[in-house]
């Protein structure tokens, strides 16, 4: 639990840079936070079906982790102008679709059965993976 929410720490630093608008400490802090986050999900993958609900907690302060980056990206995207604010802008709408299927997913873990929870478990990892593939093109 600890090193989560050192992860959630770092999430939310590297989402506060990138609203400050230090590029290059926030590529930097970035780069961090996603081998962080990376780390974590996957000792959140290793949960078995008899943790689901702590899974599922981790899962939701991931989707929170997210949410928090695409605040800080939407406020540098309105802080800027012309080009680079359409550019920010449509990467906003975006990572907004992305999140969305992977709260999809996230859904589809509460809801799903003992069974299925290895594929549903790798459904949302795929959705978090998708995000921050995207969030890595978003500010690099």
């Amino acid at each position: 639990m600890t090193r989560f929410r050192t992860t959630m720490i770092a999430a939310l630093t590297s989402a506060s840079v990138l609203a400050a608008g230090s590029a290059t400490y926030a590529a930097e802090t970035g780069k961090q936070t996603r081998e962080e986050l990376r780390e974590a999900w996957a000792s959140v993958q290793e949960y078995s079906v008899e943790k689901k609900d702590q899974a599922i907690e981790k899962a939701e302060e991931l989707i929170d982790a997210i949410d928090e980056r695409i605040e800080a990206l939407s406020d540098e995207a309105s802080d800027a102008s012309g080009e680079a604010r359409e550019a920010l802008d449509e990467r906003v709408v975006e990572l907004k679709e992305l999140r969305a299927d992977a709260a999809d997913k996230l859904e589809e873990m509460r809801e799903g059965s003992a069974d299925r929870w290895d594929r549903l478990k790798a459904s949302f990892s795929e959705a978090v993976d998708a995000f921050q593939e995207r969030w890595n093109e978003a500010t690099e």
